[in-house]
């Protein structure tokens, strides 16, 4: 998994979670993104959101280097 891709997302008040993209048609651009929690051990997923609602929901301070996660 390449965690360059990776951008943040917040949920509640201190709880950072990350957005991944989720390529199903093509291995160039994604169709969808995966918001996943860390664990103690691992990453686990919790749901998925169109890109639109992922760029919604992304906390950006500037524009997103990831190409991906653009709408």
């Amino acid at each position: 998994m390449d965690f360059s891709q990776a951008t943040s997302k917040q949920s509640g008040k201190s709880k950072i979670q990350l957005l991944l993209p989720l390529f199903m048609q093509s291995r160039d651009i994604a169709d969808l993104a995966i918001v996943v929690d860390k664990g103690e051990y691992d990453y686990v997923g919790k749901t998925i959101l169109t890109l639109e609602w992922a760029y919604v929901n992304s906390r950006r301070i500037v524009k997103p280097d990831v190409d991906w996660l653009k709408i």
